[in-house]
């Protein structure tokens, strides 16, 4: 009989604390966000096309996940990074900061499989960005070299 009653209690806990991590959204709040938004222009005018800012983590604050974070933008450029999911925000450190922004998808059939779809000029390189735990919202705008042959 105690046997039952301790395998009810067990899963009536396990119940309760599923319930609460589904209603925190597994508490991505704990981490300390940062959060980045920013512009992207080609040649100081709209962008070609959709792209992706994504921000590649080198060097993460101790004691926190080393995770990437990226956002979406159209052809006004307008980007707003995210971490986790649709929360806003960027854990600490310091970061690659890579911009996309294509036509279509690779030819691996070519020495340089994005070549022929990449708005971006080649001579585009990504920069480092440090990101600090007590750092105010951080507007990152960019410029960048477009590709001179227009991308298939």
């Amino acid at each position: 009989m105690s046997g039952a009653r301790l395998h009810a209690n067990g899963v009536w806990c396990w119940t309760i604390s599923a319930a609460l991590a589904v209603a925190t959204g597994c508490n991505q709040s704990q981490f300390p966000l940062v959060p980045v938004s920013g512009t992207v222009k080609f040649d100081g005018g709209n962008c070609p096309g959709p792209g992706n800012v994504t921000l590649q983590p080198l060097e993460i604050a101790k004691g926190l996940p080393k995770r990437p974070a990226s956002g979406k933008f159209g052809t006004d450029g307008v980007f707003t990074v995210r971490s986790f999911n649709e929360t806003e925000g960027v854990l600490p450190g310091r970061y690659r900061v890579v911009v996309s922004c294509v036509s279509g998808g690779p030819d691996f059939s070519k020495k340089d499989p994005w070549g022929a779809v990449n708005y971006i000029a080649e001579t585009y390189q990504p920069v480092e960005l440090t990101i600090a735990a007590d750092s105010e919202p951080i507007v990152y705008d960019v410029d960048l070299p477009r590709r001179k042959e227009s991308p298939q």
